[in-house]
Formats: C-alpha cells, sequence, structure tokens
C-alpha cells in the first residue's frame, strides 16, 4: 500500500475545501437568479393588475389621484375633499351607464376604455349629465 504524505493530506482538504466552495458559490448564483426570477414575475403581475385595473374600473385615474393627495398632504381628508367629490361623482356616474347597459343587455357593464369617451358624451347630451 503507498505511504501518503502529510502533503498529499493537505493536497485532498484543499481539494475538499475548494469543491465545497464551488458547490456553495452555484448555490448562491442559483438563490440569485430565482430571486431575479421572482422579482421579475412580480413586476409583471403588478403591470398587468394596474392594466386590468383601468380596463375594469373607469374610476382608476380618480381614485388615484385622491391617494395622492392624501399623501401629500399628510392624510388630512379636509385637504382632498375634492377629489373625493370627484371620486363619487365618477362612481355614480359609471354605476349609473352600467346598470343602463345591463338593462339593455349590453356586455360588458362597464365599457372598455376606447368606447368611454363617447358614452360620456351621449350621457351628457341625453341625461344633462357634466362628467
Amino acid at each position: 500500500m503507498p505511504e501518503t504524505s502529510s502533503d498529499d493530506l493537505d493536497q485532498k482538504h484543499k481539494s475538499a475545501n475548494e469543491i465545497v466552495e464551488e458547490r456553495r458559490k452555484k448555490t448562491i448564483e442559483e438563490k440569485r437568479k430565482r430571486v431575479n426570477e421572482i422579482v421579475e414575475e412580480n413586476r409583471k403581475r403588478v403591470v398587468k393588475e394596474k392594466l386590468e385595473a383601468v380596463l375594469r374600473h373607469p374610476c382608476n385615474r380618480e381614485k388615484e389621484m385622491s391617494y395622492q393627495c392624501l399623501e401629500d398632504n399628510g392624510y388630512d381628508r379636509g385637504r382632498c375633499e375634492m377629489y373625493f367629490e370627484n371620486y363619487r361623482n365618477c362612481s355614480k356616474f359609471w354605476n349609473r351607464v352600467s346598470w343602463e347597459r345591463l338593462f339593455r343587455g349590453i356586455k360588458p357593464s362597464i365599457p372598455p376604455p376606447d368606447e368611454r369617451d363617447a358614452i360620456r358624451e351621449e350621457f351628457a347630451k341625453r341625461k344633462g349629465y357634466n362628467y
């Protein structure tokens, strides 16, 4: 049986340490890659949800403006009453539009964004709304 010197053992030990270090680095790289994938998936999901919110909710802009007003004014609701009133008016208007479209059998009850300007004008002429 060949004798192994202490230098040979040190060399084997270094190799084992190097292998462990390489595996650790590879694991860290894999975890970073997965974290980046998760972040990208979440970013895409948020963008998609915002687009869907605009399609579903015709008063999304008014809602965002009232939130922004609250943030800008230290959540003092009194300073943002105009924004809240605008949001309420918008919601009332689109609720009326939605009910009328449902009554007429028009789907979807909330029209897509490209039809909303024409609907506003039509309602303003017919009902005297000024939205």
